[in-house]
């Protein structure tokens, strides 16, 4: 992160946590676990809007309802405040650009990227990693798009 030294990062490489993101090969061994990405993933966290960038941080916070499995959740998506390179500050809903950003990092965290940091899961990768990631998955973005899809995501 740019808030941080790199460094000075608690980073533990290789932990029993973040085996449960491997890929499970065998249908059997995977009906052995419950996977609590699978609800993250069904939740309705993207905003399919056209327009990307908002103004309006009077109803900015956007709540919806879904059942998963029987059980009922209720989400708020609240839009990153992201300041353009013209000095106008913008509301960017999570969306498509951002659902495909955290496919790739999962792919990259599965494949031997993926870190306890801080006491969390994260993916350590760099930007040119994760663009040729998601040009692999046919999505070419540039850097710029990159880097704010990230700040979107945080």
């Amino acid at each position: 992160t740019k808030d941080k030294d790199l460094e000075k990062l608690d980073v533990i490489k290789d932990s029993p946590q973040m085996s449960l993101f491997e890929i499970i090969e065998s249908p059997a061994k995977k009906d052995d676990y419950s996977n609590t990405i699978e609800i993250y993933d069904a939740l309705p966290k993207y905003i399919w809007d056209q327009k990307r960038e908002h103004e309006d941080l009077s109803n900015a916070v956007v709540t919806r309802q879904c059942t998963i499995r029987g059980q009922h959740f209720t989400v708020k998506v609240k839009p990153a405040i992201i300041e353009k390179d013209d000095g106008r500050t913008v509301l960017i809903y999570a969306g498509q650009r951002e659902e495909i950003l955290e496919d790739a990092l999962r792919k990259l965290a599965v494949n031997g990227k993926g870190h306890i940091i801080e006491g969390k899961a994260g993916v350590m990768f760099t930007l040119y990693e994760l663009q040729k990631e998601l040009s692999k998955m046919g999505h070419g973005y540039n850097l710029n798009e990159i880097k704010e899809a990230i700040q979107v995501c945080r």
